[in-house]
């Protein structure tokens, strides 16, 4: 049997380097404030829960790190 092997590169960010990350995209109050959500299951996201920012031209969209979200969005984008 064959394996096709993808390369995909990631960018990763550090929990020390959270802060600076989240402020920025100018989203640092309002994640802290929890005014963010997952966009699949609307939990909301906190520092112990954020599995994926993507940011976008509207906005940052959040990915949370419940295995049905992350499976959900590896398989619909």
């Amino acid at each position: 049997m064959f394996r096709r092997q993808l390369n995909v590169e990631v960018d990763a960010v550090l929990d020390d380097d959270m802060d600076e990350l989240l402020a920025e995209l100018n989203v640092k109050s309002q994640f802290y404030a929890g005014e963010y959500r997952c966009l699949l299951c609307e939990t909301t996201i906190t520092i112990g829960n954020v599995k994926l920012i993507i940011p976008r031209k509207d906005g940052v969209t959040f990915i949370c790190d419940k295995p049905s979200c992350m499976v959900e969005f590896a398989i619909e984008g």
